[in-house]
């Protein structure tokens, strides 16, 4: 292949990525997203925290999941297409605590379709969206008793500190790390970041940033689900 050629093929790969990386964003603000979920997104599909390192093919996958999850790239709806996913408070809420489970391994399968199934089934419906929003309480009371059996208390009330929910979740996959013998009791987070996975967070523990807990979440996770004969999802 001749150099212009070699450089025309270049320019049309930038080309397509910076236009999926624009749907991305665009993406991100027309589902609502929290920076919180946006961000574990990302993180499942492309292995950072930020969209802008992402390549072209996991770019693909997360536009791909957006669209499962309503986004449209045009005000009009394409016939066969996967009908929107339910997007309430209630819904954001319950999707949040969905991927954190998955990190915890009390959930195996955290899709989009994996939790319409949970919902359903606690909800009593067809399709989640054709639910009762009276009764969403149950779904997400379903998801902290989850929680709760593998050692995470996500918190009471309305308005749930988000920042100390998270140190506790971590705190949590870390037991269960300690419990399966890989990290050591004497561990802290930051110690079992370093050890298990590379990972080196300057921050002691509960000074961590909540993206920084975020990310410590989903990387002992994901040595909790490789690693641990004993990991037990409910869902």
């Amino acid at each position: 292949m001749s150099a212009p050629a070699r450089q025309t093929s270049i320019d049309s790969r930038d080309q397509r990525r910076r236009a999926l990386l624009a749907k991305v964003h665009i993406a991100k603000k027309q589902l609502g997203l929290d920076e919180d979920d946006y961000r574990a997104v990302i993180f499942q599909y492309c292995g950072s925290m930020s969209a802008a390192d992402a390549t072209e093919q996991q770019l693909a996958k997360v536009v791909q999941h957006f669209g499962q999850r309503g986004f449209r790239t045009s005000a009009k709806g394409v016939p066969g297409r996967r009908a929107p996913a339910v997007d309430t408070p209630s819904a954001r809420k319950a999707r949040a605590l969905w991927i954190s489970l998955h990190h915890l391994g009390a959930v195996r399968n955290p899709s989009e379709q994996a939790l319409e199934a949970f919902a359903c089934r606690q909800l009593k419906c067809e399709q989640w969206r054709w639910s009762d929003q009276s009764l969403a309480y149950r779904l997400i009371e379903a998801l902290k008793a989850m929680a709760k059996r593998h050692g995470w208390d996500v918190g009471d009330g309305k308005y749930v500190k988000l920042h100390a929910s998270k140190a506790r979740l971590v705190r949590a996959i870390l037991a269960k790390l300690v419990a399966a013998g890989i990290a050591h009791p004497d561990w802290t987070v930051t110690d079992a970041l370093f050890r298990l996975t590379g990972e080196e967070i300057r921050a002691i523990d509960l000074s961590m940033s909540i993206e920084d807990l975020t990310r410590a979440a989903q990387l002992l996770g994901r040595v909790l689900a490789d690693r641990s004969p004993h990991v037990s999802p409910e869902a």
